[in-house]
C-alpha cells in the first residue's frame, strides 16, 4: 500500500531510478474491472467546436433503469440534454444506416404529472423545453408507460416505454480535480491513472495530488477490446530492434495492431509516431509480417512503403502507419508497448494485475512474482549467488546503489531484498 501511495503522489520526474518500470511497481489497488475508458465509440463534445467538454456513448438497447445503474457503473449517467445544441449531438450518433430511429437519455416523469412540466433529468438539472422541441409538437401522453425520454436524429425529444428496444446513450462530464478537463478523457488517454477502468482517476479515490503523465491503459473485454494493456514509451529509439529489446525489458512486446478497433483506440490514447511490431518479410519484401506471428491482415498504409531499405514499421495518426525508418536515418520514435501475458492462465492478463496490486512484481519486470522464480537475479547473468548477494549486502541501507540491489523496489536494501536473493538461489530457470 506504501509504494500505491508513493506512486499517486509523485511526479513524473520522480519515476527515474527505474524508468517506465516504476510504473508498474508502484500499483494502486482497485476493486472489479467494469466496462471503462476504453470505449471505442465513446465521442467528445469539444468545447472548440461549442461544446461542454462531456464525453458520449451510444450502447446497446436496455431497459431505461438498467441503462442508468449500467452508466453509474461506468462513471457516467444516462445523457442529460439541457440546451439545442446537445440535442443535436447526441442525436447525430446514431448513424443513418441504423435502424434506431431515437436514442433512450436519462429523462423520466411522474406517470401523474404535466407532460411539459413532470420532466426530470437524473442529475437534478433543470428540465425547461418548447412544445416545438419535441417530436410531433408535444409529449405524446397518450400510449401507456411512456414515462421517458428519447430524442431523435434531429435533436427532438420524445416519449418512450421503459423498455424499448432504442439504444441508450451514457454521458460522462465528472472532473473530480477540477482542472477542467473531464476525467473520462484522461482516464482514457492514460494522462492520468485509470488502473481499476471505472473512468474515475485513481489519484482522485485515493485523495492524492493528480499528475498528470503517461500512463498505461486497457482495452476491456467489456466494451468489445482484447483485455491487453498498452503504454508509450518516454524513451525515444533509433531503430525497431531498440525498441523490442527494451519493451521485453518491461515484459511486454511492441503492440500488434490487427483490427480498425485497436488502431482507433491507441489513436484516442496519444499514439502517434511510435514503433509498432511489424516488419517487411525476409523471405519475400514486398511482404510485411507481424512479429508476434499473428495473420498480416488489417494494412490500410498512410501511403506506400516507400522501399524496402524501410523495414520497419510505425503508427502515425494521418493514417494507421507507415513503413518505419531503419538504422541509417536520424529518425527517433517512442515504443508502442503492449501486455497480453496470462502466466497465471486465470483469463485476466498479468500487467493489469501488477498495477491494481492484486499480483507481486517486486523486480519490477513486468512478470509476476509467481510467474518469475529468478527475481533475484539482480545482475542478470541467469544466476542467483554470491555475486547477487553481495550486491545486497554492499549496498546495504542504501537507495540501492549503482547496480540497483533494492530488489523489491521499496526505496531500501534491507533484509527484504536479502530473504529474495536467498529464496531463489541457484540457475534461473
Amino acid at each position: 500500500m506504501l509504494a500505491a501511495a508513493r506512486f499517486i503522489g509523485a511526479s513524473q520526474s520522480d519515476l527515474t531510478r527505474r524508468p517506465e518500470m516504476n510504473l508498474k511497481a508502484m500499483a494502486v489497488v482497485a476493486g472489479a474491472v467494469v466496462a471503462s475508458t476504453a470505449s471505442g465509440d465513446a465521442v467528445q463534445w469539444r468545447v472548440q467546436d461549442g461544446g461542454n467538454g462531456h464525453w458520449y456513448s451510444l450502447r446497446p438497447a436496455a431497459c431505461w433503469g438498467v441503462a442508468q445503474s449500467a452508466a453509474q457503473a461506468e462513471g457516467g449517467y444516462l445523457a442529460t440534454l439541457t440546451s439545442a445544441g446537445e440535442r443535436q449531438f447526441v442525436g447525430a450518433l446514431v448513424p443513418s444506416t441504423d435502424n434506431t430511429f431515437t436514442v433512450i437519455v436519462g429523462g423520466s416523469r411522474v406517470p401523474s404529472s404535466s407532460m411539459y412540466t413532470g420532466w426530470t433529468w437524473v442529475t437534478g438539472e433543470s428540465f425547461v423545453y418548447a412544445a416545438g422541441e419535441w417530436m410531433g409538437g408535444n409529449p405524446g401522453c397518450c400510449a401507456p408507460n411512456e414515462y421517458f425520454l428519447c430524442v431523435n436524429r434531429q435533436g427532438l425529444l420524445g416519449d418512450t416505454a421503459q423498455c424499448d428496444t432504442n439504444r441508450v446513450v451514457f454521458e460522462w462530464s465528472a472532473d473530480c480535480n477540477n482542472d477542467g478537463i473531464v476525467d473520462y478523457g484522461q482516464c482514457r488517454d492514460g494522462t492520468l491513472p485509470d488502473y481499476n477502468s471505472n473512468n474515475v482517476p485513481d489519484c482522485c479515490e485515493h485523495s492524492v495530488s493528480c499528475v498528470p503523465g503517461r500512463y498505461p491503459i486497457e482495452w476491456p473485454i467489456e466494451v468489445g477490446g482484447n483485455g491487453h494493456w498498452y503504454h508509450l514509451s518516454e524513451q525515444t529509439f533509433l531503430t525497431q530492434p531498440e525498441a523490442v529489446s527494451f519493451a521485453a525489458s518491461m515484459g511486454a512486446s511492441l503492440a500488434t495492431v490487427t483490427t480498425s478497433s485497436e488502431y482507433q483506440r491507441l489513436l484516442a490514447a496519444g499514439f502517434d509516431g511510435c514503433w509498432l511490431g511489424g516488419r517487411r518479410s525476409a523471405a519475400n519484401p514486398t511482404a510485411w509480417e507481424w512479429l508476434s506471428g499473428e495473420p498480416w491482415s488489417y494494412s490500410p498504409w498512410a501511403n506506400d512503403p516507400r522501399s524496402t531499405s524501410e523495414p520497419w514499421l510505425i503508427l502515425i495518426s494521418s493514417g494507421p502507419w507507415c513503413c518505419g525508418f531503419g538504422d541509417s536515418g536520424p529518425w527517433l520514435f517512442r515504443a508502442a508497448m503492449e501486455w497480453s501475458s496470462d502466466c497465471n492462465n486465470d483469463g485476466i492478463v498479468d500487467y493489469g494485475q501488477i498495477l491494481r496490486g492484486e499480483l507481486a512484481d517486486t523486480n519490477a519486470n513486468g512478470v509476476p512474482d509467481i510467474c518469475d522464480p529468478c527475481i533475484g537475479d539482480i545482475v542478470q547473468d541467469g544466476l542467483v549467488n554470491g555475486i547477487d548477494l553481495a550486491a545486497v549486502l554492499n549496498n546495504w541501507g542504501t537507495k540501492g546503489g549503482v547496480i540497483d540491489a533494492d530488489v523489491n523496489n521499496d526505496g531500501i536494501v534491507d533484509g527484504s531484498d536479502l530473504s529474495i536473493v536467498l529464496n531463489g538461489w541457484g540457475a534461473c530457470p
